[in-house]
């Protein structure tokens, strides 16, 4: 594996982490129903962490790489069973 190779494949990471917190933070939300300041400030976070992952993936193209639909896709279902069990 070569460095942009390696760089891609942190990224991918990064980026899979990224969405599996959105996920988490989504399934938050509802805990804060009650609570609108608490709501408002995750979603500001929730925002935050959908644009990183998009920064992310922008950057995993530029270097000729792409996001794994499957490890996304598993990584986001890890997230949102966060969520819930919290």
């Amino acid at each position: 594996m070569d460095k942009n190779e390696l760089m891609i494949s942190w990224l991918n990471s990064a980026y899979e982490m990224e969405k599996s917190i959105e996920q988490t933070l989504r399934g938050h939300t509802s805990d804060a129903k009650d609570n609108r300041q608490l709501h408002d400030s995750i979603m500001t976070h929730v925002d935050e962490t959908r644009m990183q992952a998009e920064m992310i993936k922008n950057r995993i193209e530029q270097l000729g790489g792409s996001t794994s639909a499957i490890k996304s896709g598993a990584s986001q279902m890890m997230g949102m069973l966060q969520g819930f069990r919290d």
